[in-house]
């Protein structure tokens, strides 16, 4: 699967459905999956990348408490979804809530999957200057190669 990349404006109207761009269904297939993701968004992935994530996770130690909450939240709150002939998805009423989804949302490619925002949501936690981006990148990068040698 190719990496995820991009962001996209869009609405959700009054039953919970939004356009999912086609750059996006080019890549996730005729099924993708939604389940609750990091920081207060919604996390979508296709059907490999979903089976790929949940075998990570079934992979943990399997008898920590944390690990049983984690599993319990993740499968527990997942939708398989089709789209519309309009390409469009719908989002369950949980799901909205559980975001803080309104109507206006970003849509954005994550690499691995997508992470669909409450826009206004995500304009108060992602903000980050120059500096802090540079060092950030630089510490990511730095861990990378401590790993490789």
């Amino acid at each position: 699967m190719q990496s995820l990349t991009s962001k996209f404006k869009h609405t959700v109207d009054v039953k919970g459905r939004m356009t999912m761009p086609s750059k996006f269904r080019a890549s996730l297939g005729e099924v993708c999956y939604v389940t609750r993701g990091l920081d207060g968004c919604l996390a979508v992935y296709s059907d490999v990348g979903f089976e790929e994530y949940t075998n990570k996770i079934l992979a943990t130690k399997k008898h920590s408490k944390e690990a049983r909450m984690v599993k319990r939240q993740l499968f527990s709150n997942v939708d398989q979804l089709t789209y519309d002939k309009q390409g469009r998805i719908l989002l369950s009423a949980e799901f909205r809530e559980l975001a803080a989804i309104e109507k206006e949302v970003l849509v954005m490619g994550i690499g691995d999957h997508i992470e669909i925002w409450d826009r206004a949501r995500y304009e108060k936690l992602s903000y980050m200057d120059d500096e802090t981006y540079s060092d950030t990148i630089e510490d990511l990068l730095n861990d990378m190669n401590s790993f490789e040698e």
